[in-house]
């Protein structure tokens, strides 16, 4: 195809939205696809390093993000700003994922030369309509979303039928990088390790999770520990769980920075903790079922699409006390395997094959 692609995200740091953008971007570089994959703020640049192994052409638009939410003429120079450096990319479809990137881009993408916008739905955001929005809605975009639950969600906002909304679940693949994650971790025999991959949004609930992991662990006489893997998007963010962790008296939980090595960690993980409050389609739990960890999750209803209504590992996402019951039982090996066996089969609907056919599907 002798197209170009933009593919527009918020930072280039590394989380689920940004691994489906090199997911995406590598089904239409497959077909000849010229790609290029363009972010508002640098932030911590892991995702530059994943971009330059793979010879993905990447951009920095460089905006500042907050002005979104200001009053006066910054929004306006940020559109102009926006719309000034994706035009000058000549693109023919463009491809933002997550709000900032959906409403910024949406707004103006008419003006770049580009045939199609595609608004990618990809979370439940609890924020109020902004002006960006509004003028994005009017721009009319073609709608994507990852789940029902954030189809269903765009339409009621955007006051369009949920029909209108292409559904293209995540994909995940095998990746072969590993490192020696025991001995990395400096793990002891016997020691039952669990995780938690998630960036230290507040959507992502660590407070609660927390919470739980130490009524849990305070009730057991196992080695247990937990690895949270997560990047802070600010600084603070990160100094809350720090707190928490000080305030809960808890010694047993490791704090680690993004990785790219997610299987080598999860071969030796046990058990993998989900407990967003809200997710369109959570990555990590995609990966907890591909690399055959045990996911103990939040019942929300991203999660009763994967594993329908009556999982076991579901826990209310307010309930400490019940996360904590429920991760006793993951101390029995029969328990774990026994879910583990329900779930074989569920990681097929989410294939690199089924998103890269469906992705270059839409601008054929």
């Amino acid at each position: 195809m002798n197209k170009k692609v933009v593919i527009v995200l918020p930072f280039f740091t590394l989380g689920g939205a940004e691994t489906q953008a090199v997911y995406i971007a590598e089904s239409f570089i497959e077909v000849g696809v010229d790609v290029t994959i363009v972010a508002f703020e640098e932030k911590n640049r892991e995702l530059l390093d994943v971009l330059k192994k793979k010879n993905i052409k990447n951009a920095l638009i460089d905006v500042n993000l907050s002005k979104v939410h200001q009053k006066g003429l910054g929004k306006l120079r940020m559109l102009f700003i926006i719309l000034f450096k994706i035009r000058k990319l000549k693109p023919d479809y463009i491809f933002p994922l997550t709000y900032y990137p959906n409403i910024l881009t949406s707004a103006i993408w008419r003006f770049t030369g580009a045939k199609k916008c595609f608004w990618n739905q990809r979370g439940l955001e609890q924020v109020d309509m902004n002006l960006i929005e509004r003028i994005a809605v009017k721009m009319k975009p073609s709608y994507l979303a990852n789940a029902q639950v954030c189809a269903s969600y765009i339409a009621d906002r955007h006051d369009l039928s949920v029909q209108l909304v292409d559904i293209i679940p995540n994909a995940i693949t095998i990746t072969e990088e590993k490192e020696d994650w025991r001995k990395k971790l400096g793990l002891k025999n016997g020691t039952l390790l669990y995780t938690y991959v998630a960036n230290y949004y507040p959507e992502k609930n660590h407070e609660i999770v927390l919470k739980g992991w130490a009524e849990f662990s305070a009730s057991v006489n196992e080695n247990v520990k937990l690895v949270l893997l997560g990047y802070a998007p600010k600084p603070e963010l990160e100094w809350k769980i720090k707190a928490l962790l000080f305030d809960l008296n808890i010694s047993n939980v490791l704090m680690l920075s993004s990785t790219n090595d997610i299987p080598g960690l999860l071969g030796v993980v046990s058990v993998g903790i989900q407990g967003s409050i809200s997710e369109g389609c959570p990555n990590s739990t995609l990966e907890y079922l591909l690399y055959e960890t045990l996911p103990i999750v939040s019942k929300i209803d991203a999660h009763k699409e994967i594993f329908g209504e009556s999982y076991l590992g579901y826990f209310s996402v307010d309930s400490s006390s019940e996360l904590a019951e429920i991760l006793k039982n993951t101390i029995s090996e029969d328990w774990r395997n026994k879910i583990r066996e329900k779930n074989i089969g569920l990681i097929n609907r989410y294939s690199i094959e089924k998103l890269s056919e469906s992705y270059t599907n839409l601008i054929k």
